[in-house]
Order: C-alpha cells, then structure tokens, then sequence
C-alpha cells in the first residue's frame, strides 16, 4: 500500500475494473465522484484476476497497471493500487474492501464506485450482503436510469425487512449504506478501444495522450 493509501480519517473512493485499457471514461467517473463526494483520494485498483471474466483473454497486469500509472500522472488525489496483484485466486471485490478497511482503519468513509449495469448484478458476487458493512455503495447512473431497479437491487440486500419471519435486525442493512451519483454517460468502452486498435485506428481523444503512446509503443491490442 502506498503512502496516499495508508492515510486515516478521509474519504476515499475505489474504483475497480480490469482496465483493459483505462480511458477517459473511467476518469470522468472518477473526477465526477471525486468532486460530488468530497473525496480526499480516489484509489484505482486493476484486477489481477477478474471472476466475471474467467475466459476473457487480458492483458498482463504490468501493461495495464502501467497504463493507468501514466493516466493518473497529474491527477492530484488519483492513486493506483496493485493490491490485488498478490492475491492468490479470482479478485473478489469483498475480499478488497475487507483488506482496504483493515488498512485504511475504521474511521475512513470508503465510497466503492460500481456502474449501474454490475450493480443489477451484484447478488452474483462473492459474499455481496457483507459489501454495506465494509463501505459507502456508489452508483453510478445515466439520468434517465429508472429508480425502481436500483430500489430494487438494493433490496436483495436486505432479504428479511421488519415484519417478516427473520430474526429482528437480521441483515439489517445500514443507514446510508446505498447512494445514486447520476451523470451523463461518456460512450468509452474498452472493448470499443481494442477494437479499433486492432483494425488499425487511433485511439486518441479516447485515452490519456500517455496510455495512446504506451499501447503504441507496446504493440498492445493489434490483431
């Protein structure tokens, strides 16, 4: 854990993927979250390896941590992580934030970031119900995303509400557990930017200038 990292009593924000590459739609998230949310920091934690993705070929850990290395350059309070690189086995976003709390201590308010689309399908993550306990659940939506999927995604965790046959405040879901960040969506993919650097495009305008140079300079993503 860096320096940045290890800092206590903040607000910190974690925004996980694999970054196949980082473009500049992952940075508009981050610099909308950072500024909506009062961040202090906003840590960006590649997976080593990613358990949604167990026959998606990916680039090695070095290039893309090194891609991000060069797109948080300048960007006071953008910090990288490689925690997950030493981990043995899939990169469980549970086991992250667990590790991150016991880092960070408890009094740091820790905001993970997650899209709209993963987080309608959280309830197939790993240990998902123990994700409130260990941070702030940031959701990212487009404006005009309906409510009702999120009110009821948020519900799964919280199967057994008052009234019901579960134990009183089983799985009671903390207070301020849950929040909706809206902004306008940046059509960046990933998927989008391999593939045009495989049929030969350019990139720029779609990565940091420096991520442009490196996956040139690499050779990374030609067919």
């Amino acid at each position: 854990m860096s320096a940045a990292e290890s800092e206590r009593g903040g607000r910190t924000g974690v925004l996980g993927g694999t970054f196949d590459p980082v473009h500049l739609g992952h940075l508009a998230v981050a610099e909308h979250a950072f500024a909506s949310l009062q961040l202090n920091r906003v840590l960006f934690i590649p997976a080593a390896r990613p358990p949604h993705k167990p026959d998606l070929k990916i680039t090695p850990f070095v290039h893309r941590a090194a891609m991000l290395e060069l797109a948080l350059q300048d960007r006071p309070g953008f910090v990288l992580s490689t925690m997950e690189e030493k981990r043995s086995g899939p990169s469980f976003s549970v086991d992250t934030l667990r590790e991150l709390r016991s880092v960070l201590g408890e009094a740091e308010k820790i905001f993970f970031l997650i899209g709209m689309d993963a987080f309608a399908e959280i309830a197939t993550w790993k240990n998902y119900r123990l994700l409130p306990e260990l941070c702030d659940l940031v959701v990212i939506d487009r404006p005009d995303f309906p409510l009702e999927l999120m009110k009821k995604t948020v519900s799964l965790f919280d199967p057994d509400p008052p009234g019901t046959a579960g134990s009183p405040g089983r799985n009671r879901v903390r207070a301020g557990a849950f929040h909706a960040l809206a902004m306008e969506p940046v059509d960046i993919s990933s998927t989008r930017i391999r593939k045009t650097v495989g049929e030969g495009g350019a990139v720029r305008g779609l990565v940091p200038p420096g991520v442009a140079d490196y996956i040139e300079k690499k050779g990374l993503y030609r067919v």
